[in-house]
């Protein structure tokens, strides 16, 4: 008898292209833990804790002491976000054919490395365009930790434990970010140059953690092959709902990646909030974060993944609201919680659906090719963003529009595609 919360969720299916094995994932009645998986889920967690907490969410902090060591206005802070998601793009569209090629393993970590030196060299440039170039790189390794991650944790845990995996490998942004929050705020306290060893001290994490994965990712799961081919590809695009997450993920990267730029910055120059403590606010943002994700993925996986997409939706789009409609730090404490609990439960679910929709053999292609419309829409935010602030010289007008996009969304969540 199906249960009311299977009624409308996605279900798994057998992986799309004739290639792709039916045992590509573990079988329903394995264990859903295993020693390996614990390993494997904890380094793809920590891969995405490198490539976006650390390597894109610490730019939020480092932000106002950058923008005015180069003497640049926030628009040209905004080209320096948006170079490193061009870089996230080009790799979202390679990443199944890295992955193919050289194993989930090795692009995970190679990527990690790459992000890594690219970020810490940032700390050292004298221009914003020469930032940019590397930014350009650190995204470039950035897609390459993320997108595999997902189907390392999907292959080594039982299928119905697949929304809980994802959760865990989604906090990962969560963990990175409070771990920029600690971080930061002594690096910046060291004066002119406490920026530049910002940008230092996030690339030395990044590296560490590329050692970790390379130790705890002992092969590439139950599922070998990560998707390549063009009847891969194609197969996957002929699925509806896949272009329905698609438009989704654009419109959320364009209101999520505003929030997540320009937040420290509103809070400290509009809210009254010194640089300090603006760091541990957004680092306890991420000590939420990091139980809210597996907590969506397991009630995702009992109650289905529509509803709880278009609750989490709704909770980002009333975060956005609460710093748009008012600038006092009550305010910001308000939206900071809204965000924590259910911003980051959106890759969550998107990315498990990604796996339920594909198969797991098939995951990094169809993570991959959301990814291209997540990125699209976090290369557009932080211009948008950045030249509204210049132009009304306040934050509250895009971050108004974000909240929109976010609430307008939310009410579309019930589409035939996806079961709703």
């Amino acid at each position: 008898m199906t249960s009311r919360g299977e009624s409308h969720s996605i279900h798994p299916r057998e992986p799309l292209p004739a290639s792709a094995s039916p045992d590509a994932a573990p079988a329903d009645s394995a264990p859903r833990w295993t020693a390996a998986g614990i390993l494997a889920v904890s380094a793809s967690t920590l891969a995405v804790a490198a490539s976006l907490g650390l390597a894109r969410f610490g730019y939020a902090l480092l932000l106002p002491d950058m923008r005015a060591a180069l003497g640049v206005g926030y628009t040209d802070m905004g080209a320096l976000a948006t170079a490193n998601f061009v870089g996230y793009i080009v790799t979202a569209f390679l990443v199944s054919l890295l992955a193919v090629r050289f194993g989930l393993r090795r692009t995970v970590v190679g990527a990690l490395l790459l992000t890594g030196i690219a970020t810490a060299l940032t700390g050292a440039t004298s221009s914003v365009w020469m930032a940019a170039a590397l930014q350009f790189f650190a995204g470039l390794g950035g897609a390459g930790g993320v997108i595999p991650s997902y189907q390392i944790a999907a292959s080594h845990v039982a299928p119905r434990s697949r929304g809980l995996a994802s959760g865990f490998t989604a906090s990962g942004a969560g963990v990175g970010l409070a771990l920029s929050g600690l971080v930061l705020p002594p690096t910046l306290a060291l004066g002119a140059t406490g920026w530049r060893w910002g940008w230092g001290a996030l690339g030395l994490l990044v590296v560490l953690i590329a050692l970790y994965v390379a130790f705890a990712v002992r092969g590439d799961g139950a599922a070998r092959r990560a998707g390549s081919t063009r009847a891969d590809y194609v197969g996957i695009l002929r699925l509806p709902a896949i272009w329905w997450l698609g438009v989704l993920y654009v419109l959320w990267g364009f209101a999520y990646i505003i929030f997540a730029t320009f937040f420290a910055s509103a809070a400290i120059t509009e809210g009254g909030w010194d640089g300090w403590t603006a760091g541990q606010l957004w680092s306890l943002t991420g000590f939420v974060a990091i139980g809210s994700c597996p907590l969506w993925g397991a009630l995702s996986d009992r109650w289905g993944r529509p509803q709880m997409l278009a609750l989490v939706l709704a909770l980002q789009g009333a975060a956005c609201a609460a710093v748009a409609l008012s600038q006092q730090p009550t305010a910001f404490v308000v939206a900071a919680a809204l965000f924590a609990i259910g911003g980051f439960g959106v890759p969550t679910l998107v990315n498990a659906m990604a796996t339920d929709l594909a198969g797991v053999a098939l995951t990094t292609a169809a993570v991959g090719v959301l990814t291209l419309c997540f990125g699209l829409g976090q290369a557009i935010g932080p211009l948008v963003g950045g030249a509204l602030r210049d132009l009304t010289q306040s934050f509250p007008a895009a971050v108004l529009g974000a909240a929109v996009a976010l609430l307008g969304r939310s009410l579309l969540y019930r589409r035939p595609a996806l079961g709703g």
